[in-house]
């Protein structure tokens, strides 16, 4: 358990971004459950409507932050995972750029898309980094893999 805390801590530190922003998204997400009609009520969600209802994109946004911060849990305590990590940041940018689109489709200039903008900026780049990870980490495992190999066929 002590090991498992310590796994945790350390890539915690390391993955604060990726922590953050999918906490945000469970946040929203969760916001969304707790006031029903809210797009509909708002010219602000205008955009998001066409593409979904306030539902749909709720249990998306529940869904994939849930699922990124498990993949978050994994990678910083049981194994590697950043093709994991990848899809789920990939994911959230998707909702994050959605959301910036609805916004900026209203022709006006409001603090969320600077917000959102960010929010998005840390997500590729997040993106970018699981990916440089998992490229590595597809290396070292088929470098492993070669060693075993060689050992087995020379023994």
């Amino acid at each position: 358990m002590i090991s498992f805390i310590s796994a945790a801590r350390a890539h915690f530190k390391l993955r604060f971004a990726e922590w953050a922003v999918g906490l945000g998204l469970l946040a929203w997400g969760v916001s969304l459950a707790c006031a029903p009609g809210l797009f509909e009520s708002s010219y602000l969600f205008n955009g998001m409507l066409k593409l979904g209802s306030q539902t749909q994109w709720m249990w998306i946004a529940i869904i994939v932050a849930t699922l990124r911060l498990t993949f978050l849990i994994i990678n910083g305590t049981w194994r590697r995972s950043a093709h994991l990590r990848a899809i789920g940041s990939g994911l959230s940018a998707l909702i994050w750029t959605a959301m910036w689109g609805s916004y900026l489709s209203l022709g006006a200039v409001i603090p969320a898309l600077a917000t959102l903008g960010i929010l998005i900026a840390l997500d590729i780049y997040s993106l970018w980094y699981a990916t440089e990870d998992a490229a590595y980490s597809d290396v070292r495992t088929k470098e492993e893999r070669f060693v075993r190999e060689v050992k087995r066929r020379t023994l």
